[in-house]
């Protein structure tokens, strides 16, 4: 019964002064939540577009040529179970060196995640920066769509953490203020109960 504002006489200014700011605390973090998520999906979606523009600028798609094979089979049956279900597990991908042409003519290499029963000599497609070395994908439309619906999600469970955090500490320092109130009372309380006692 600590959060009720009732005339119980055990309860102190403290208890009350606690109820209230959680109270308020709890009713900042509903009224705050949604404009928080809010504006991180928009500061997400606004810094991965220029992410993507920037790197659909630099990133291109070149033709390179495995050097070996890839196994045809996967190692156990637990995946093999699974490539009927989804297809090709990227955990059976085998590293294979590939070798392509950068922009300035240079042969470059190196190794590549293939899928399982590639032949040397296959042609896969990769991408390249402005150098020539080898870059991950660029960042595409879905993906700036998957990363600012993370950050709404993720902005006010970061806000209700902090605001936990400080309902914590509020409860920790109102704490200390009532044990010296209980002392103060009990040093004034004490000599009188034990006399009674006797």
């Amino acid at each position: 019964r600590l959060w009720w504002p009732d005339r119980n006489p055990l309860r102190r200014s403290y208890d009350r002064l606690q109820a209230a700011l959680i109270a308020m605390l709890s009713a900042a973090f509903l009224i705050a939540a949604p404009f928080v998520s809010m504006t991180a999906e928009h500061w997400a979606t606004t810094t991965s577009v220029r992410a993507e523009h920037a790197e659909q600028a630099a990133r291109h798609q070149v033709s390179a040529v495995l050097e070996s094979g890839t196994p045809n089979q996967v190692t156990n049956q637990v995946t093999n179970r699974y490539q009927r279900v989804r297809g090709t597990w990227a955990g059976d991908w085998s590293k294979v060196r590939v070798r392509w042409l950068a922009p300035d003519g240079t042969p470059r290499s190196a190794l590549l995640a293939v899928s399982p029963g590639r032949k040397a000599g296959t042609t896969v497609t990769v991408w390249t920066d402005n150098s020539g070395r080898l870059v991950p994908a660029p960042l595409t439309a879905a993906g700036v769509t998957a990363r600012a619906r993370i950050a709404a999600m993720l902005a006010p469970a970061a806000l209700g953490i902090v605001t936990f955090c400080v309902a914590l500490l509020i409860g920790a320092v109102l704490n200390r203020k009532r044990l010296a109130a209980w002392q103060a009372d009990w040093r004034v309380t004490a000599p009188r109960w034990t006399r009674q006692q006797h």
